[in-house]
């Protein structure tokens, strides 16, 4: 299938994941006190991963010139750490959700949006495109972003299994 039919598909049925969403109030939540005051310690903890990325990568292509040829990709990557950094945090917190939100329809979402994202680069691994192109390219972008959903979904499915057997016990 022609690449543009994918895209078109994807963007949507993003606008359609948004609409049911925004509809049922997916998105919306009441957040007690004690997630409040750890979100703040979730988006410090996010920004110092960017810093810290961005000072080691600064320092790494200061002697490797090569790699300013990828500064777009580590900016990608930069914001990819910092926002996965936060949102682990947040998970392992119990401050992702509001008080009274379900885990479970995240869980497919995060799981949707992997796959989605992991599509296109592993399509170009089949077809053999060399590396050059596929790191100049934004399917490495994709596969980042595919990792990254892949790493929320294991965090929500561990502490899902957590918060059960704590249930339980």
């Amino acid at each position: 299938m022609d690449m543009a039919y994918w895209f078109l598909f994807f963007v949507l049925l993003t606008i359609a994941i948004l609409i049911i969403s925004i509809k049922i109030k997916i998105c919306r939540g009441d957040y007690d006190e004690r997630q409040e005051a750890l979100h703040g310690k979730g988006y410090k903890s996010g920004f110092f991963a960017i810093l810290v990325f961005f000072v080691l990568y600064i320092s790494a292509s200061a002697g490797y010139e090569k790699l300013h040829e990828y500064g777009f990709l580590a900016i990608v990557a930069g914001i990819f750490l910092g926002c996965s950094v936060a949102s682990l945090y947040f998970i392992m917190h119990d401050t992702f959700f509001a008080v009274k939100q379900k885990p479970a329809a995240y869980l497919i979402l995060t799981v949707i949006l992997a796959v989605f994202n992991l599509i296109p680069p592993v399509e170009d691994f089949i077809r053999g495109v060399n590396s050059y192109d596929f790191i100049s390219g934004h399917r490495l972008i994709s596969l980042l972003c595919g990792v990254m959903f892949l790493v929320f979904t294991g965090a929500l499915i561990t502490k899902m299994l957590g918060s059960r057997r704590e249930a339980e016990e």
